[in-house]
């Protein structure tokens, strides 16, 4: 049952991103996007404390930093020993980087120039890098540190893995470099590659019920 629900899960998503890339590809989301993100990134703007977090967010979803973070949690899951989960790490980060300029380079599109750009930007708009990746790497840290949370904490730490990766595609708007339908794909994409990625390494996190309710060290749950 839980085999057929994560295929579900991976299917829905796949089909979602496809959809979307066609939808953009052939421009019909160029309306609603032009709409949208002006009010947004106008609203969030006009508020200075909200602009700080955005930079906040942006910074960790930079490929330096977010690299970075990976880097020293998959190197603490092998000091536990955790070959696995680390490989599972070193896996989905870099090929978050990977798959996203593959849906950069293919439909190529232009970066929104609506509003003055707050920061340099160099590549295709579509998708949000930031958001794809800032997805992989919040849900990811997130499934490898669930064997070592309480059963009663998980939900928690994944709404706020969730609400992690939607601060850093909101940034993108805020900032005014991507279209909002660059940030839902990212959104997609980056959870259907953390999707992929655990179900061929590590089919485990992606269990809804861990049997280990009690919290116990990560080394003590060898995989």
């Amino acid at each position: 049952m839980r085999r057929s629900a994560s295929t579900a899960g991976l299917i829905s998503l796949a089909v979602a991103l496809v959809l979307l890339t066609i939808l953009v590809a052939g421009g019909s989301a160029d309306d609603l996007d032009a709409r949208l993100l002006p009010a947004i990134a106008t609203w969030i703007r006009g508020h200075d404390g909200l602009m700080r977090i955005m930079y906040c967010a942006t910074t960790v979803g930079d490929s330096s930093v977010r690299f970075t973070i990976a880097g020293v949690a998959a190197l603490l899951l092998l000091v536990v020993r955790q070959r696995r989960r680390a490989f599972f790490l070193l896996i989905a980060m870099p090929g978050a980087w990977l798959t996203s300029s593959i849906f950069k380079l293919i439909v190529e599109r232009p970066r929104p120039s609506l509003l003055p750009r707050l920061d340099v930007v160099t590549t295709h708009s579509y998708p949000s890098g930031h958001a794809w990746s800032g997805m992989v790497l919040c849900l990811a840290l997130a499934l490898v540190l669930r064997p070592a949370v309480p059963s009663r904490f998980r939900l928690p730490l994944l709404g706020v893995a969730l609400f992690g990766a939607f601060l850093i595609g909101v940034s993108r708007l805020a900032l005014a470099v991507h279209w909002p339908s660059d940030v839902l794909a990212g959104w997609i994409g980056g959870a259907l590659w953390v999707a992929i990625c655990a179900r061929w390494l590590s089919p485990s996190l992606l269990a809804l019920d861990n049997p280990a309710s009690k919290r116990e060290p990560l080394r003590q749950q060898g995989e």
